[in-house]
């Protein structure tokens, strides 16, 4: 149902019945690579995809039902030892904020109220106090200094017609540097501490090479150098893939050392037939890790199944498919 990976550990639940409730629930598993162990933390997590964690802990909404109403708190879980410690005054219908981000020892929150971010410290969570008089996204840390996307904090346009911008500040807040992306930015990935990869958001007409026109966003991802400002162009989906799209959802891929990593790249690829006309044929590349090697242009596509094999015994099977985009 969800999964998060931090250095060896890897955070996931999954639907399973709990025999305290007597009922299916939310397991939260943590799984450490090290030792090559699995460890619950919480047989009553949460259901949804909004989880924050760090290096220590895992975050996420608490539910409390009194009186036949639904009040909402945080939990905080350690992935050491396990200990859950419930923070932040009950709210009925929602929470007051939203977790955005644990990192380096710092809880950020988002409050859609005043469309500000807030920080605390991890050692005594729910004490927070204002960071930014914006709401804060695609937070990316080092020890000293952080990365992410929000509007100016003195611009008091309306959100929908704002401009927005990549910001590099210390842990104070105070800006080291300030890049408008045009276009808004629907994802980045700026793991190596100095250059952001990006998509915008809004989205262009594009002419396929069929002739039909259809609309989706930018065939272009960006490279922009958060040191020297410099923007340029480092990967083009054109040609007969131009109609591919890599899928937007929580938690969906990062860029690394020239390659993407997502869970969903679909869309048609185009081709000619004998006479020269345009064809297509759909490719869907779900639910598995799809890499695209931004040097080649060539896909790689891993997926996982049980599948019955012919005695009729269940095994896992593994695939490992390899395209390359010609004509690209």
């Amino acid at each position: 149902m969800f999964f998060r990976a931090n250095n060896n550990i890897l955070l996931y639940n999954a639907a399973i019945v709990n025999d305290k409730y007597g009922k299916i629930t939310p397991h939260l598993y943590r799984f450490d690579s090290g030792t090559i162990s699995n460890v619950l933390l919480d047989s009553n997590a949460s259901s949804s995809n909004y989880y924050t964690s760090s290096d220590e802990y895992v975050y996420f909404t608490n539910t409390v039902i009194k009186n036949d109403k639904t009040y909402f708190n945080f939990k905080q879980i350690n992935l050491t030892t396990g200990n859950i410690k419930i923070f932040g005054e009950e709210q009925e219908g929602s929470p007051a904020y939203t977790l955005i981000g644990a990192v380096n020892g710092k809880l950020y929150a988002a409050d859609t109220n005043s469309s500000a971010t807030y920080v605390c410290n991890e050692s005594d969570p729910g004490n927070f106090t204002l960071f930014w008089e914006r709401v804060i996204s695609y937070i990316y840390a080092g020890n000293k200094d952080l990365f992410f996307k929000s509007r100016d904090p003195h611009d008091n346009t309306p959100k929908d017609k704002a401009n927005y911008y990549y910001y590099h500040t210390d842990y104070n807040g105070n800006i080291i540097s300030k890049h408008k992306l045009n276009g808004g930015m629907k994802w980045g990935s700026i793991l190596d501490g100095r250059n952001l990869y990006y998509i915008p958001s809004v989205e262009e007409d594009i002419t396929l090479p069929d002739g039909s026109i259809q609309r989706m966003h930018p065939r272009a991802i960006y490279k922009l150098d958060t040191v020297t400002g410099d923007e340029t162009i480092a990967f083009n989906f054109t040609g007969d893939y131009a109609a591919l799209s890599i899928g937007f959802s929580f938690n969906d891929l990062i860029v690394y050392n020239n390659k993407i990593f997502t869970s969903e790249l679909t869309g048609k690829v185009f081709s000619q037939d004998a006479a020269g006309n345009a064809q297509s044929e759909t490719l869907s590349l779900k639910n598995g890790l799809v890499i695209i090697d931004m040097i080649t242009a060539d896909i790689t596509y891993i997926t996982a199944d049980y599948v019955k094999n012919a005695v009729g015994d269940t095994e896992l099977s593994l695939k490992h498919d390899s395209i390359h985009m010609k004509n690209h």
